[in-house]
């Protein structure tokens, strides 16, 4: 069950993702409900001239036959405009509905109820037993899952049209037994597969909570908690997945690696709590350059960070590494404990072919190296791998 405070209108973007399910789902199954309706009137219609010697039997006249093949053809050529239309949906899902997916919806199975009507007031006491498979057709007909107001206009219209109709017929006992299994038909299965249509909706509300459940949980699992970057896990797999698409596509793939210097003065000059404001601080520019689908910055451990480029050059990737170190000098955060009074950042940097790597893990530890002679050579400046 959904949870009782949620409901998916208040989230415009889940009542989008719900309602273009259900429309699609009812496309689908209006695709191959009318695949029936055309086989079914394309032998009604093939069948129609054995009965022209009962109509002018009957009625001393093939007109009336007439009428309801014009009817029937008329149909025929609806229904397979609306296949027309609903396959070339399908085979272009709507990333958003709008007003004319809308209108193939509730349109087509409107039409087709208004057919039926059309050909139940217009008389065929020759045969009166194809009325059982219109009564068949309305039962069909709400297995569209539609809401409260698609299910009354689609079924209740034509059926409050065909009980204004009625009393305009001759009707025999046996036809208004028809007449009345009909309207039972109609509204019984109304409201089953209106309870369906609730349903449907419930279902997918509470997939969707369950997807978004998943995916805070990956969130969290694949995040600092501190910084709101990725952790230690998510870059490895990141690193190695980025490795083997540069394989793949021949394609370079660097790496930043940056540490706070003298952090551990820091904080035990200004206390934990500064020290973890000051990381967030240092977090939040050095994820600012992770602007690309293939970039990724994550807290390596402690105060040391890791930027992933691919398709970076190492003179980009120390440009990049420099402008970090640039914008983190500038702002000038005070460190007492620091030669430069403030708090400043070491960065290695290492790129290389990915093809030439054993793996992304090597071509870190190039950068690591790079960010210990950085440290080695005075701290507050950028070294690039050789």
């Amino acid at each position: 069950m959904t949870s009782p405070d949620f409901d998916y209108r208040n989230d415009p973007q889940l009542r989008e993702s719900i309602e273009r399910s259900i429309l699609l789902g009812n496309l689908r199954r209006m695709h191959r409900l009318l695949w029936g309706l055309v086989l079914f009137l394309a032998l009604v219609l093939l069948s129609s001239p054995l009965l022209y010697k009962k109509s002018v039997q009957h009625f001393g006249s093939a007109a009336p036959l007439d009428v309801q093949i014009l009817w029937r053809s008329a149909w025929l050529a609806f229904d397979l405009l609306a296949l027309f239309g609903i396959r070339r949906i399908l085979s272009h899902p709507p990333e958003r509905i709008d007003r004319v997916h809308r209108a193939v919806e509730t349109g087509v199975p409107l039409m087709n109820m208004l057919f039926v009507v059309s050909l139940l007031t217009a008389g065929y006491a020759y045969n009166p037993s194809l009325e059982i498979l219109y009564i068949a057709l309305f039962a069909m007909a709400p297995l569209i899952r539609l809401n409260a107001v698609k299910t009354f206009i689609v079924v209740g219209l034509p059926l409050a049209l065909l009980l204004a109709l009625m009393d305009r017929r001759a009707a025999d006992v046996a036809h208004m037994s028809n007449m009345i299994s009909l309207i039972a038909v109609v509204i019984l299965s109304a409201i089953v597969f209106r309870e369906r249509y609730r349903s449907n909706v419930r279902e997918l509300e509470q997939q969707a909570i369950i997807e978004r459940q998943l995916r805070s949980m990956e969130t969290l699992a694949n995040t600092d908690g501190l910084t709101g970057l990725a952790n230690r896990r998510s870059l490895d797999e990141h690193l190695e997945t980025e490795w083997r698409r540069g394989v793949r596509e021949h394609n370079f793939l660097a790496v930043v690696m940056l540490d706070i210097d003298f952090f551990k003065s820091y904080n035990d000059k200004y206390g934990h709590p500064s020290g973890d404001e000051c990381i967030r601080n240092i977090a939040r520019v050095i994820g600012s350059y992770a602007r690309r689908a293939g970039d990724i910055a994550a807290r390596y451990g402690g105060e040391e960070f890791v930027l992933v480029l691919p398709g970076v050059d190492l003179g980009d990737a120390a440009s990049i590494a420099e402008k970090i170190r640039l914008e983190i000098f500038s702002a000038n955060r005070p460190h007492a404990g620091s030669p430069e009074g403030r708090v400043t950042v070491s960065a290695g940097t290492a790129s290389a072919p990915a093809a030439s790597l054993d793996s992304g893990e090597e071509l870190l530890r190039f950068a690591d190296r790079a960010l210990y002679r950085a440290k080695a050579e005075g701290r507050n400046r950028v070294v690039a791998a050789s």
